[in-house]
């Protein structure tokens, strides 16, 4: 089975039931699946054939939605761009993986337009508020293409999306997810959160992360209702869960923080809320307990990463419910292995671990990505013995429960995004001024982690944290930028001139606040 055949099933049984509502617009299954067949058809006439990468850089909307169905009916395959990272590195990433063709609306005609250079060696643009830009009008496309259905033929082991995540060297890694992966992941979603087609599912969190994929899909598969917003922001998304009596959604921490500070929180309606998805970090047992009080729902946490599509594990709503005391050590956990996904503790040989002891976190399950682009040696490590190697380090208790300890490649996670410290120790260190650098992530109350760079100075050459973080801002993306900085003479490291990052982070244990770019 391929993900089109998704809406294909639910458009022959629930084809007058509202599929997607996008600002004022709705569209039913029925609508939603001519909308798809005119784009493949389209998108066919344009020269896009099985196996091509298109672009997309767009906002959670409708459109989003109907080109990952249309490409997917092609055989092409999506490369969805974060749309938080510079021109520089779109273009990279779109050079990297071979795009013929690009997506994109009127919201991102500045980057667009500093991507000029670029541009016109691909076969095809298409957007919609983009005609000067040179693209070609995204509903035209729509309206000329045939409403007739064209079924490829190909298996659901080709690829269907090649989603990024940077590594931490700073080379992106093209992560490849079978349409067998999504689905799988779509399935286990399926039975272990049980969604109806009664259910109305927001779609806050941007769909360039897997994990809003993931739920998309889910909603999809058993003729629910997606509504989407253009990005989060506390006052349109409490007017949307009101407006559209939600039934659930997928926000990070951070999101939570914001909705419980906002000040006309009481005003909202959101009883319709059954369930509150969370992921990207755990919940503090103070924010969480903080929000139980305000949202009269359950709470679920999903724990994964890109290369598994991306569930691992989950820490079930019936987790976040007894004692205050068990509560609170079971919402420092990443929960117990989802279903039809096999997950182990295994130490530097591969071998399992006792319960309590800490080692790498393994797994297995139809799930896994197919490996990565262009990266064979990178893909054979990283699926060595048939199980996916995530680089996080963790312990398992006796009862199945994932905690987290430590992350080998020291990944940063602050607001739901990944930041890998390499990348951004390699832009300060690019410096003049900069001899040595360790970028660490220490706790926030708002950010889960905020990124703090510890900089020792060449000798005789002054520089001023306000300088770093200028130079941080013209060669990374926002949310990537170091939230402090402070200056040492020296890096504690072990005998081998290894830099101690656990000792760092003892040493600065906490945030001291100050701007971020989420």
């Amino acid at each position: 089975m391929r993900i089109q055949e998704i809406l294909w099933r639910s458009a022959r049984f629930y084809a007058d039931r509202v599929a997607l509502v996008c600002g004022g617009e709705q569209f039913t299954y029925g609508q939603f699946r001519e909308r798809v067949n005119r784009l493949a058809n389209g998108l066919s006439g344009l020269g896009a054939r099985h196996g091509d990468r298109i672009a997309a850089l767009l906002p959670n909307c409708h459109r989003f939605a109907e080109l990952y169905l249309a490409g997917a009916q092609l055989g092409a395959v999506l490369v969805p761009l974060n749309v938080r990272l510079s021109p520089q590195e779109l273009m990279r990433l779109m050079d990297h993986s071979e795009a013929r063709g690009l997506v994109s609306g009127g919201a991102f005609r500045q980057t667009v337009q500093a991507m000029a250079g670029m541009l016109p060696r691909l076969p095809f643009r298409v957007g919609w508020g983009l005609q000067a830009e040179g693209f070609l009008d995204y509903e035209d496309l729509i309206r000329a293409g045939s409403p007739r259905w064209a079924d490829f033929d190909f298996n659901e082991g080709e690829v269907a999306i090649q989603m990024y995540t940077s590594g931490t060297t700073g080379t992106p890694k093209g992560v490849l997810l079978t349409h067998g992966n999504l689905l799988a992941n779509t399935l286990t979603g399926i039975f272990e959160r049980r969604f109806s087609c009664r259910d109305v599912f927001l779609n806050a969190a941007p769909l360039y992360h897997i994990a809003d994929v993931e739920y998309f899909l889910q909603i999809l598969s058993v003729g629910g209702t997606n509504v989407f917003i253009g990005r989060f922001d506390p006052l349109p998304f409490l007017e949307a869960v009101q407006r559209e009596r939600v039934t659930g959604t997928w926000i990070v921490p951070t999101m939570i923080h914001d909705l419980l500070a906002c000040p006309d929180l009481a005003r909202y309606d959101v009883s319709s809320l059954r369930t509150i998805f969370y992921g990207g970090a755990c919940l503090s047992p103070d924010l969480f307990f903080r929000a139980q009080k305000v949202f009269p729902c359950q709470f679920s946490l999903g724990f994964g990463l890109t290369e598994a599509s991306p569930l691992i594990s989950l820490l079930r709503p019936e987790d976040h419910q007894g004692e205050a005391g068990e509560v609170g050590r079971r919402l420092r956990s990443c929960g117990r292995a989802a279903f039809n996904v096999e997950v182990r503790i295994v130490d530097e040989e591969g071998k399992r671990v006792t319960p309590g002891q800490v080692g790498e976190i393994v797994v297995r399950g139809a799930n896994v990505m197919k490996g990565y682009w262009k990266m064979d040696q990178e893909t054979q490590w990283t699926l060595r013995g048939g199980w996916l190697h995530t680089g996080d380090l963790a312990w398992m208790d006796e009862e199945g429960y994932l905690f987290l300890v430590d992350r080998k490649k020291d990944v940063i996670k602050s607001g739901g995004e990944n930041i890998y410290s390499r990348e951004v120790e390699e832009v300060i260190a690019s410096h003049p001024a900069v001899r040595e650098v360790a970028v660490i992530g220490i706790p926030d109350d708002r950010w889960s982690e905020a990124v703090k760079a510890v900089i020792v100075l060449r000798e005789g050459v002054p520089c001023s944290e306000k300088e770093i973080l200028e130079h941080c801002r013209l060669n990374l993306a926002g949310f990537k930028q170091p939230k402090s900085v402070v200056f040492v003479p020296s890096l504690p490291k072990n005998i081998t001139g290894k830099v101690l990052k656990t000792e760092l982070r003892e040493m600065y244990p906490r945030s001291s606040g100050g701007p971020h770019g989420f």
